[in-house]
């Protein structure tokens, strides 16, 4: 199989602000809704600019189209007229970049009508932290590296060419807690300390 390599930005501290990635669904991941509300699912959550949606599904089965309110509502890709995009990968990430109202539909044949569809509401600001020393985020990932599968190194580094916009993804399995999706995992840190960023490389083997 593939080999595959994804990025999870644990703690993201440019400028005195940290981001969320969020796995749309948790566990369930983004299909035809069968225990899973999108719409109660959205409403446990604070989005706010730079937080990134993490869409996973079968790419057989489903796709995430980016719409207006408009084709929201309706369920209709044709009447959403303008803003219409398109993943069909599996694994799709959007990068909110400013506020207001995001909305997402699968186009598959009954499935937006079945409830396959998400209203994200974002704000305008978020909230600031306190200045965190680079001791402290160190420290970081190694607090919560106990929830995760077998740690193999602590690397010190330089991750200027990391495509952070694509590649983050953090999976959020809410009340259930984390989990991962692959079998076999290694996990590498980098810390990247003259960037104020703190993430983690998953080598994940399917």
């Amino acid at each position: 199989m593939v080999r595959m390599m994804l990025c999870l930005v644990l703690i993201m501290m440019m400028k005195g602000v940290m981001t969320e990635v969020y796995n749309v669904g948790d566990s369930d991941g983004w299909t035809t809704p069968v225990n899973t509300s999108y719409s109660k699912w959205a409403s446990s959550k604070k989005f706010h600019v730079g937080d990134t949606l993490w869409f996973h599904y079968d790419p057989a089965s489903h796709n995430v189209v980016q719409v207006n309110q408009m084709g929201y509502q309706l369920c209709n890709i044709s009447k959403a007229r303008v803003g219409v995009k398109t993943y069909e990968t599996g694994n799709d990430s959007f990068r909110i970049k400013g506020p207001g109202h995001y909305y997402f539909i699968c186009s598959f044949p009954g499935h937006c009508k079945a409830g396959q569809k998400l209203d994200v509401r974002v704000l305008k600001k978020y909230p600031m932290t306190t200045t965190t020393t680079p001791k402290t985020i160190a420290m970081a990932p190694t607090s919560l590296a106990n929830a995760l599968y077998p740690i193999t190194s602590l690397l010190f580094g330089d991750c200027k060419n990391l495509d952070m916009a694509t590649a983050m993804m953090k999976i959020d399995g809410g009340s259930g807690g984390r989990r991962w999706m692959e079998k076999t995992v290694v996990v590498d840190y980098l810390i990247c300390m003259n960037r104020e960023v703190a993430c983690i490389v998953l080598k994940g083997f399917n």
